[in-house]
């Protein structure tokens, strides 16, 4: 489709299984307030948080707002 997907992980084994499905892959912590920052977020679109923890997803769903970021 053309699209530039961003990956972040913070198991190596998981970013290397995604590789060719991806344009970006970072091994990070995401739960790390200044990781997210660091990751320049802003710079994307949508985002898809998939994490199987309801608690973290539901707290980076609250940082992505901070960010100014649209769910997917």
């Amino acid at each position: 489709m053309g699209n530039e997907v961003l990956g972040v992980d913070r198991d190596e084994v998981r970013i290397k299984a995604v590789a060719d499905q991806l344009t970006h892959l970072v091994i990070a912590d995401v739960r790390d307030e200044r990781a997210l920052e660091e990751l320049g977020l802003a710079d994307y679109d949508v985002a898809v948080v998939a994490i199987g923890d309801q608690a973290v997803s539901t707290y980076l769903c609250g940082l992505a707002r901070a960010f100014d970021f649209l769910l997917a």
